[in-house]
């Protein structure tokens, strides 16, 4: 039995027209400005997510990230099943005129000064697509509020991603947390055929894909699971998570600057680094 001193329960689901959803939005940011900066963030979950696991990791991701801004979820109509994989990408595709609005309606008139984004596996294609197709439609002081844009373990085919990376760029920052242990990029491997770089959140034994504007980490020695699964515990991602609260945070690249817990590895086209250790590890900045 879930109990709301010790676990996340949803107590209330809502219905809301889009102006009561952005005044409740603006009085949460007005109450938390004089302790914070406003920001906020977007979730965009992956392959096999039902709509109430993404509602508790969003929760989760806020309280572990200690982040004190406006978490913000959208939920794409995931079948929530190991064996959907090909209907959740084709939801996933069919998302994207609606998550460009929502994207939309969070950047422009959320009140947020400071918007970050993570994606995870699945999620990370269409939030790339809105985010090439919003680069030439949002004026600058718009695009100026999107930050830190995360790709976690991005399932998305090698040639779309150097067409899209060019757009990412265009704001603030971008990473991309590549990972051998995905589960979700197993599922894709499996489905999209053979081949040692099936998708772009891939590790293979070259490294993982190096494209230029976006900053790729290595990460197989954390857990991606905590993106997906309620179960996954904050041990198996403390790096992972410091990274990511460090780069909300400070906004320092490349990541070997934010503090000492990163290999940089010269790869075949590039530089891009290594999660190791970080029992010794020196943030240079606090989280």
């Amino acid at each position: 039995m879930e109990d709301p001193r010790k676990h996340f329960v949803i107590l209330d689901l809502a219905l809301m027209r889009k102006t009561s959803f952005l005044e409740h939005v603006r009085i949460e940011a007005r109450n938390r400005a004089e302790t914070t900066n406003r920001s906020a963030f977007v979730f965009v979950h992956g392959f096999n997510v039902s709509f109430p696991s993404a509602l508790y990791r969003t929760a989760q991701m806020a309280h572990d990230l200690e982040f004190d801004g406006i978490p913000f979820l959208y939920s794409w109509p995931s079948r929530g099943g190991v064996d959907e994989y090909v209907a959740d990408r084709n939801n996933a595709e069919q998302a994207l005129p609606y998550l460009r609005q929502f994207l939309d309606m969070v950047i422009r008139e959320s009140g947020a000064e400071q918007v970050h984004i993570i994606a995870h596996s699945m999620g990370s294609m269409p939030i790339m697509r809105v985010l090439n197709e919003l680069s030439a439609t949002l004026a600058e002081n718009d695009k100026h509020r999107v930050r830190q844009i995360v790709l976690a373990a991005p399932d998305v085919d090698p040639d779309i991603f150097e067409q899209l990376a060019l757009a990412m760029s265009t704001y603030g920052g971008a990473t991309a947390y590549a990972s051998s242990n995905d589960r979700a990029l197993k599922v894709s491997k499996f489905v999209g055929g053979s081949g040692e770089l099936v998708r772009v959140g891939s590790v293979g034994s070259s490294g993982p894909l190096i494209v230029t504007g976006i900053d790729t980490i290595d990460a197989s020695t954390a857990s991606m699971d905590w993106f997906s699964l309620n179960h996954s515990g904050y041990a198996e991602s403390e790096a992972l998570l410091t990274d990511i609260a460090l780069l909300f945070k400070c906004g320092i690249r490349p990541p070997s600057r934010r503090w000492d817990a990163f290999e940089e590895i010269a790869g075949r086209t590039g530089v891009y680094w290594k999660l190791r250790s970080v029992r010794s590890a020196s943030p240079n900045c606090a989280p």
